[in-house]
């Protein structure tokens, strides 16, 4: 016989599922992160010296995507811990989501803006659908 705690916990298998999943987003956005970042450095010292008129524009643009993957390596994070309380429901906090979401959005506004329509839709379709998975995020 079950007791009503161990019915509320999802199963071994959904739950190493989810660990495995959260790790893989984590492992993404954390060498995303690591790429980002020392990318974002050279940028902004080539704003800060005034010797490439365009940095400005670019360093936005890869401090959204420097936001994207904090907000996925949090998502990632959350899946893992998640997973190891073997939750149904609400496994992704939403702001995390909707942060990811929105900056891939503005990102996609930024390759619209540089031609680049294919990537920039992509972009938004990606963003969109992130902050559409966090509006249901406390069934996920």
């Amino acid at each position: 016989m079950t007791s009503n705690a161990e019915q509320l916990l999802a199963g071994k298998g959904r739950s190493r599922l989810v660990m495995i999943i959260g790790a893989l987003f984590a492992a993404l956005a954390a060498a995303g992160l690591i790429g980002m970042g020392s990318h974002f450095l050279i940028v902004i010292t080539h704003v800060l010296d005034g010797s490439i008129a365009y940095s400005r524009n670019f360093a936005i643009y890869n401090a959204l995507w420097i936001i994207f993957f904090i907000s996925f390596l949090i998502a990632g994070i959350s899946l893992i811990i998640s997973g190891v309380r073997r939750k149904l429901h609400d496994l992704v906090p939403g702001i995390s989501l909707y942060l990811a979401g929105a900056s891939l959005i503005v990102i996609g506004f930024y390759l619209f803006i540089y031609d680049e329509l294919i990537y920039a839709a992509v972009a938004m379709l990606v963003g969109l659908t992130l902050m559409i998975v966090e509006w249901f995020s406390k069934t996920i």
